[in-house]
Order: structure tokens, then C-alpha cells, then sequence
């Protein structure tokens, strides 16, 4: 994700701690950090970099906040002349921000004028920022932080530092459901010869992780705006970038394109660079609506990354069989294009999914007691069963205190059935009238594979 701005962080962050710092010791304690860089690294950085005798004024842990304390995983060391020289654990290296603003005229200047070289830009091109912003509640120092030194040549250094371009983002599609995607330049796809190359060239000075272009016709894109979605003809294709094996980058492109899955459903890849062809993604047969995942091609290449856009166009749901009574909704019926996993090897129902998932029936409600029947497609698997019932009961047994907690009922099996058992639930004194049960069943006696069902019921 991108960095996030510091509008009055340091303020919030302040407040957060004084807040919370003794919820903090008393409830979790904080936890110590250990710095991977020093004062006198700092120090040598900085005097190395800039020459002249430096000094540490003051030094904190840059972290954010999380439940009861901050994770930190960095140093800020404010030097003597107000400099702030950052360390990074995950980086390794010291960073400051002394140079920032001439840095990022030259830098944002020298990038502006090789995006404008670009032709058939279609939306304004607004750069944000070219660098490494501190994203830290902690810390104190503005600006662009930078490692080498600038001594006035923009080229050569920003193909020392290769730092991260942020261009700000539109937004297409009503929503992730229709096919909404982010996209930082659109380009008329009549003028689109040689872009992957101009930005290739492009990424010698600049990181381009945060670059995505959409590739679009002119008149569609004018027309429908920021309503054009992934799956809309008048988006040709979109193009980001990602690291190679030679250290550098290469341009991805990507286009949904949808293939058969089962009558009615089809899917598409979702992941950049991946297109489905036929039988990439096949459900095999095995009965009674269950059937079995099998990812082969790019896909199974890409298994680690791969999501897909699935477009349901029947009465059929889809699960993911997770164990005995668990399911993982993968869609509901005449549901459409949202992300979803497969998984090569698993099982999934096709169908009906009310026919296998497991439900109450409540037979009798008395006074003292509710009957209730429980229905499991899986009956013939299971060899024993516990039952577990949390209702909600006033606090002390008068009955006369108004509020409710959640409390176990006695309960028990009480005979067996076809496709599951009876289940008698004893109604303590102080129910809640209008209740909501919940019925917890263990199977074999491991608690991991276990089902919760919720049923109201009004006591009489």
C-alpha cells in the first residue's frame, strides 16, 4: 500500500500514547524494540554525506499504533541542525531529508517532462510525489527522505536512487463487484504503439510499483467516463509493472477474458498477466453435486497469486466444502464478477446450498424445555456427537434483573434420526422470552470440527 500523509500524526500520535500508556503496561505491556542502527551510525552518515562535524539532539523509535502500544521497525535521529536522518530495518540503509524540496522540484520536474514526451494521455497526469515519504506516526521530519547525495545532476541521481513515482489515481467501475480498477494515466489505444517501451524507458529513473495504465478507445472512455469497467469492451487492456529477473521491470498486461466453468458459471482470471484458456479451471464430477477442483496451465502456474472473476448466470450456488458442516461461500446465484479462490484439489457443491447445510428444526417449546431436530447431509460420517446450547439468562436466578448475559443451557441427545439427531434443551429461570439458541456441535470429540447454528425461539 502507499504511504500515508502525516497530517498531524505526530499530534495524534501523542495523544494515543498519553491515552493509553497505562492500559498499555497494565493490560499487555509494551513491547521493548531493539534498533538495528546507532547514534553513531547516524552520525557517520550524516558527516559522511555532508561533511562537517554532526551531532544527535534527540532520537525515537518510528513505529504506528496498534492494540495497547506501537510496533516499531525504524529510527528517527534529529540531528543537530534539525535534519532528520531515518533508519529503516526492512531497508538497511540511512535516509534524510535535508535535500528534500530541491530533490523533489528537480526530480518532479525531470519526471513531468518525460511523461508529457508520452503521447495519447487521455486524463491529466498529477504526480504526487517522487520518493521515499516517511510513513510514521512517530516521527517528526517532513518532506522526501534520500540516501545519496544530489549535486545538481537530477539524471544521474535519481538512477542511483530509483525512487517510487506516485501519480494520483482515478478510479473506474461502480464498484469491485462490476469490475472497478485503479489506474494512474489513460491512454488512447490509437496512440498506444511504443507506451510499455516509453515507460520501460521511464523506469530506469524511477520505481513504477505504483503505476497502472489503462489502455482504452477514445470515444468509449469519453463517453462512459469513470463508469467504464474491467469487462466493458472500451477497455482495451491495463498495464502495470513488476520486477524481473534481470533487476528490472517489465510491463504486465491484462484484460479479463472468461471461460466455462459448469453451465451457467464462467470465470476469469483476476491476477495480472494470467488468462484462462478452456479447462484452466474445471470442476470433475463427483456426484450429488459435489465435485472436485482441478487448476492446470498459467494457473497452476500462478497457483500462490491466482484470484479469479467468476459471472453466474444460473440458479446455482457454489460452496467451498471445508469439512464436515463448514462451507465457504464462493457465490450465491445470478451473482457476478467479485474476487474468489480456487483451490487445485478441493471440493465444492454446486447447487442448491440449503439441501447439504446443516439446520435446527425446532420440534416442541414448553416452559421448560425446547425439542429440537437437527438435520447434517453428513450424518453417515460422523460416528459420535456433543451437543453445546449459549442462550442468553438474566443474571442471578430471581429473574428480576434486566440484564441478559449469554449463558449454557442443559442440553443433551436424546435419540438419533435418519440424517441426524434429537436434541432437549433444558429453559432455565430468567430466559430471555424472545432467545436466539445457538446449537454447538462437536463431532468425534474434536473441538475443531464443530458446527454453530443460530435459531431463535420464543418461550412461552
Amino acid at each position: 500500500m502507499r504511504t500515508l500523509r502525516k497530517t498531524g500524526k505526530r499530534a495524534i500520535a501523542l495523544a494515543v500514547i498519553a491515552a493509553l500508556a497505562c492500559m498499555c503496561v497494565a493490560i499487555a505491556g509494551c513491547n521493548s524494540y531493539d534498533p538495528q542502527s546507532s547514534e553513531d551510525g547516524a552520525v557517520r552518515y550524516y558527516q559522511d554525506k555532508y561533511t562537517g562535524k554532526a551531532s544527535v539532539a534527540e532520537s525515537h523509535g518510528l513505529g504506528n499504533y496498534q492494540l495497547f502500544g506501537y510496533s516499531y521497525s525504524g529510527m528517527e535521529y534529529i540531528m543537530s541542525d534539525g535534519t532528520s536522518v531515518i533508519y529503516l530495518d526492512d531497508e538497511g540503509v540511512y535516509r534524510d531529508n535535508r535535500q528534500s524540496s530541491e530533490i523533489q522540484e528537480a526530480a518532479s520536474a525531470f519526471v513531468k517532462g518525460k511523461l508529457a514526451d508520452i503521447p495519447g494521455a487521455l486524463t491529466p497526469i498529477e504526480l504526487e510525489s517522487v520518493g521515499y515519504e516517511d510513513s510514521f506516526e512517530t516521527s517528526e521530519g517532513e518532506g522526501v527522505f534520500w540516501h545519496a547525495r544530489y549535486d545538481g545532476d537530477i539524471e544521474s541521481f535519481l538512477q542511483e536512487e530509483k525512487p517510487p513515482l506516485v501519480i494520483r489515481d482515478y478510479y473506474s467501475g461502480a464498484d469491485y463487484g462490476e469490475g472497478r480498477f485503479s489506474y494512474s494515466v489513460a491512454y488512447d489505444e490509437a496512440q498506444a504503439d511504443g507506451l510499455e517501451d516509453a515507460y520501460l524507458g521511464l523506469s530506469r529513473y524511477v520505481d513504477l510499483k505504483w503505476t497502472a495504465l489503462a489502455v482504452v478507445d477514445r470515444e468509449t472512455f469519453e463517453a462512459r467516463g469513470d463508469a467504464l469497467s474491467l469487462f466493458d469492451d472500451g477497455l482495451r487492456y491495463t498495464v502495470s509493472f513488476e520486477p524481473d529477473s534481470q533487476g528490472g521491470c517489465k510491463a504486465v498486461r491484462f484484460k479479463p477474458v472468461f471461460v466455462k466453468l459448469v453451465d451457467g458459471i464462467d470465470v476469469s482470471s483476476a491476477t495480472a498477466g494470467v488468462t484462462l484458456k478452456e479447462g484452466d479451471v474445471r470442476f470433475v464430477d463427483k456426484g450429488d453435486g459435489f465435485a472436485e477442483c482441478r487448476v492446470s496451465g498459467e494457473a497452476a502456474a500462478h497457483a500462490g497469486e491466482m484470484s479469479y472473476y467468476i459471472r453466474n448466470d444460473s440458479a446455482l450456488g457454489i460452496v467451498k466444502v471445508d469439512g464436515i458442516d463448514r462451507f465457504d461461500k464462493v457465490c450465491d446465484p445470478f451473482e457476478h464478477l467479485d474476487y474468489r479462490k480456487f483451490y487445485d484439489g478441493a471440493t465444492y457443491y454446486i447447487g442448491d446450498v440449503s439441501a447439504i447445510k446443516p439446520r435446527i428444526e425446532i420440534e416442541s417449546v414448553a416452559d421448560d424445555k425446547v425439542v429440537a431436530r437437527y438435520h447434517t447431509y453428513f450424518k453417515d460420517q460422523i460416528r459420535n456427537v456433543s451437543l453445546k446450547v449459549i442462550g442468553s439468562a438474566s443474571e442471578d436466578d430471581s429473574g428480576k434483573i434486566s440484564t441478559f448475559v449469554s449463558t449454557e443451557f442443559e442440553s443433551r441427545i436424546i435419540g438419533e434420526t435418519d440424517d441426524g439427531w434429537l436434541c432437549e434443551v433444558a429453559v432455565p429461570e430468567g430466559a430471555r422470552p424472545d432467545n436466539t439458541l445457538y446449537f454447538q456441535f462437536t463431532y468425534d470429540g474434536d473441538d475443531d470440527v464443530n458446527v454453530q447454528i443460530e435459531q431463535p425461539v420464543t418461550f412461552r
